[in-house]
């Protein structure tokens, strides 16, 4: 894996409202084409200090997997 730096901007929207996050960390990357994957730890500033986020990246789907203090994975489809 390459080490990068990663810029992630969340943005969430309800009743009307609209709230907007930043992350600018290091992190590292690993590309094929059949799936690329990003890699980084969280940190005390998300809140999910020692928690591994990974981003697999396929041409029809993105699944975004979350190991450590917190466990999740959310699959991203169109």
């Amino acid at each position: 894996m390459k080490k990068v730096m990663i810029s992630i901007v969340g943005k969430q929207e309800a009743a009307g409202e609209s709230d907007k996050i930043e992350l600018v960390t290091e992190g590292e990357y690993e590309y094929s084409p059949e799936q690329s994957v990003l890699k980084y730890e969280e940190s005390s500033i998300t809140g999910m200090e020692g928690t591994t986020t990974t981003f697999a990246i396929e041409p029809a789907v993105v699944t975004l997997s979350r190991e450590g203090s917190v466990t999740s994975q959310m699959l991203f489809q169109r």
